[in-house]
């Protein structure tokens, strides 16, 4: 019964008498700002820059200093969450999906795990990016209302914004045309090569005495699929052995049989384009969008000063 007593009076003491080598050991974890009664502490700032420079936390935190500027992004997304707490603001699983389904579609990724392998070639990590994705659709949904009356961009103003960036419009001279590819391998010989070749001055002579372009394409053709649709290019776009030549082609003409690194080419010009600027109609959809984006930020950051005013920060 003595033994069973001092084993627990020996665990009691234990709890708060601790041997100085493992004290020694332990890193007490600084606090290095406090944001509205929440803080941010050094391993937060840690595992943050860690993310966003894919290093290790050893690695930044030796050597590093802690001053404002690493961690204001930090500040900022801890005054938005409160803020979306407070407003009752949330993103939900299903509108994360959704977000994320749109973001596949806008960059053509086949599925989920070429979308990951992109972000993985850039050295950004799979929930580092979900993160930063929840706090940009709160963000959104916090401060839209706030902007919302303000998004709007005058007659006035896009008419100017052309004016001074008359340059930025211009489309160069620009071609229209069609193509049939008779490719050849990397590794085929001379001979694979000759053949290739025959086949496209065949097709070119067929063509030339009446046959349809379109429905020679449709039967030779062996490049990618769509290609031999109407192709619009600008000079400095395509390979200069081809706009050497297709450059200098009338309407309507066809090019002898050209080679390219990719095999041989027959090419049609269907329409030529003057250097001409676009005209103020046709690039109001683009200037639209670059002057209301514009506006959004610069009104979003004069809400993230406004709410920075309004929060205690204190930066230990």
């Amino acid at each position: 019964m003595r033994s069973l007593y001092l084993q627990s009076v020996l665990l009691m003491i234990g709890v708060f008498i601790v041997p100085q080598s493992i004290l020694g050991a332990v890193t007490i974890d600084r606090i290095i700002a406090v944001v509205d009664q929440e803080v941010i502490t050094q391993s937060d700032l840690d595992r943050y820059l860690a993310d966003k420079t894919n290093r290790s936390e050893k690695g930044i935190s030796e050597n590093r200093p802690s001053n404002a500027d690493q961690f204001k992004p930090m500040i900022e997304s801890k005054i938005i969450a409160q803020a979306a707490r407070n407003a009752g603001i949330e993103v939900t699983t299903k509108q994360m999906e959704q977000a994320l389904q749109e973001i596949e579609r806008r960059n053509r990724f086949p599925n989920r795990e070429a979308f990951r392998a992109a972000l993985e070639a850039q050295s950004v990590s799979w929930e580092g990016y979900l993160a930063d994705l929840k706090m940009e659709m709160i963000s959104v949904a916090l401060i839209r209302p706030e902007i919302e009356s303000e998004m709007f961009i005058t007659e006035d103003a896009a008419r100017d914004y052309y004016q001074r960036h008359l340059e930025s419009f211009d489309q160069g001279e620009q071609i229209e045309l069609k193509q049939i590819v008779f490719p050849v391998q990397d590794h085929a010989d001379m001979t694979q090569i000759e053949r290739a070749r025959a086949i496209a001055e065949g097709v070119r002579i067929e063509i030339q005495n009446g046959a349809s372009f379109n429905q020679m394409a449709e039967r030779y053709h062996q490049g990618t699929k769509g290609e031999t649709g109407s192709l619009r290019l600008k000079k400095g776009e395509i390979m200069p052995e081809v706009e050497q030549i297709v450059f200098n082609m009338e309407i309507d003409a066809i090019s002898p049989v050209v080679q390219t690194q990719i095999g041989f080419h027959i090419f049609k010009v269907t329409k030529k384009i003057s250097g001409a600027p676009q005209s103020y109609e046709e690039a109001y959809p683009a200037i639209s969008a670059l002057l209301l984006q514009g506006k959004q930020e610069t009104l979003a950051r004069q809400w993230m000063g406004e709410l920075l005013k309004r929060t205690f920060i204190e930066v230990k």
